[in-house]
């Protein structure tokens, strides 16, 4: 007898170097064994060293992928990554609506790590106002976090002040990713608050860089909770296996190493 593996989609950018965005995330989804789905809003031009261009294409365009995938396969829950403008944006939210199952991670890619902006400024705000109310987990690392909450986080309080102040915004669930900040030594701090409790969870730094890191976190949790664990296990899964990526990474070409 076959059984049927849990579906889940990613929505995002488009990477043909397969190091971060919609083809990182279907490798995870793979390995962790639900079957991939994919919409693309935008496609980039970028390798192992940085992203050299962005192209979105119309808004109808996104819309129709998500209008005959949600025809055809339900997904069990949604990550969000790289939406590039607000038209983006206003499509998913409503496109999720119409869904029976809504469960949404949103990664809030604002940024490349080569510093090419990844969503325009109404798009942030729309993301604010229209994704945030709906996600069940957004997961920021510190910049975005500092983004969302207004804060500059120095340390692991200002952490928890700027938590409280997103999940006011909203989700249910805040994860600030502590891996482009060092608050102790050789320590990589993440910060988890379900609107009452706050969860850290520390982990060796490893000596890489590697990219698509927060693609891989994100979508972990969303493979974990499309196979039925709860929010808090699935997060920490989540980390156990970007911790493996990490030090299972190799260098490809030119820039940090990747899945």
């Amino acid at each position: 007898m076959t059984v049927k593996r849990p579906l889940v989609l990613t929505v995002g950018g488009s990477d043909p170097s397969s190091g971060a965005g919609i083809q990182v995330d279907l490798k995870v989804f793979e390995e962790l064994g639900v079957y991939g789905l994919s919409a693309i809003s935008a496609l980039t031009a970028q390798n192992s060293e940085e992203v050299f261009d962005v192209f979105t294409p119309p808004p109808d365009s996104f819309k129709l992928q998500l209008e005959v995938l949600f025809k055809d396969l339900l997904p069990n829950i949604i990550k969000v990554g790289m939406l590039s403008n607000q038209d983006n944006v206003m499509v998913l939210k409503e496109q999720f609506l119409k869904l029976n199952k809504k469960r949404m991670i949103v990664d809030p890619v604002f940024v490349a790590s080569s510093s090419m902006p990844l969503l325009t400024q109404k798009g942030r705000e729309a993301l604010i106002e229209h994704l945030l109310p709906l996600s069940l987990i957004v997961t920021p690392n510190v910049d975005e976090a500092e983004a969302l909450s207004g804060l500059k986080i120095k340390d692991v309080h200002e952490m928890q002040r700027a938590a409280s102040i997103i999940n006011d915004l909203g989700p249910k669930w805040v994860l600030i990713k502590g891996g482009h900040h060092e608050f102790e030594k050789n320590v990589v701090e993440d910060l988890i608050y379900d609107g009452v409790d706050y969860t850290t969870l520390k982990y060796p730094r490893l000596d890489k860089k590697v990219r698509g890191t927060g693609c891989i976190y994100a979508s972990a949790i969303a493979c974990f909770l499309a196979k039925g664990l709860e929010e808090l296990e699935a997060i920490k899964k989540a980390r156990d296996f970007v911790q493996q990526k990490i030090e299972q990474a190799s260098v490809l070409g030119k820039g940090r190493p990747q899945l």
